[in-house]
């Protein structure tokens, strides 16, 4: 999405420094910072706003925004994606466990241990399947119901699909000759 977004000309918001903003807030519920942040910026992907509720707190902060939820062909190969990317992230491709969450040294080292908490696992068992699934399906039709009377702001968009670019620019009123959404980190 950021490279899309990109391609499409947005000035685009950096991950890093938004996701430092809201590991210090999101679990006060405190947001002020965040949207300070957000009004340097066009457009965002990925944590902070991908968080549950963030896009509430945005939107009602930026009222006549779009909002893009990505999802996969399944809940399963969502899943199956999103314990490759942190196995390789984290534990050299085998499916990481609480120490190797811990240890991981993004932003700073037990930064990512907050992902217990957004996904609902345990310490035990952080990648458990059924959780992890149950959680993303929560997610998803939270943001759904959220925009059911409002489906002009909001896009859910497989970005595998055909003409999925097409899709992403037609929505925010852009322009592109490409169709298929550019490519940098497949899982």
């Amino acid at each position: 999405m950021y490279f899309a977004l990109k391609e499409l000309g947005y000035f685009l918001g950096d991950e890093l420094e938004a996701a430092l903003i809201y590991a210090d807030y999101y679990y006060r519920n405190e947001f002020e910072e965040l949207i300070a942040y957000c009004e340097k910026y066009e457009a965002f992907q990925d944590l902070p706003f991908s968080a549950a509720g963030t896009f509430k707190v945005v939107d009602k902060a930026f009222p006549r925004s779009k909002f893009i939820l990505t999802i996969r062909d399944s809940p399963e190969q969502w899943y199956n994606s999103y314990l490759r990317f942190q196995s390789k992230q984290m534990a050299g491709g085998r499916v990481p466990t609480y120490e190797d969450i811990e240890k991981f040294n993004y932003i700073r080292t037990g930064y990512t241990t907050h992902l217990l908490k957004l996904n609902g696992t345990t310490k035990n068992d952080p990648f458990n399947k059924e959780t992890l699934i149950e959680t993303y399906n929560r997610h998803n039709a939270d943001i759904v119901e959220y925009f059911a009377d409002r489906p002009d702001d909001l896009l859910v968009l497989n970005v595998a699909e055909p003409g999925a670019m097409q899709k992403l620019a037609a929505f925010l009123g852009e322009d592109t000759t490409r169709s298929e959404f550019p490519w940098k980190n497949k899982t």
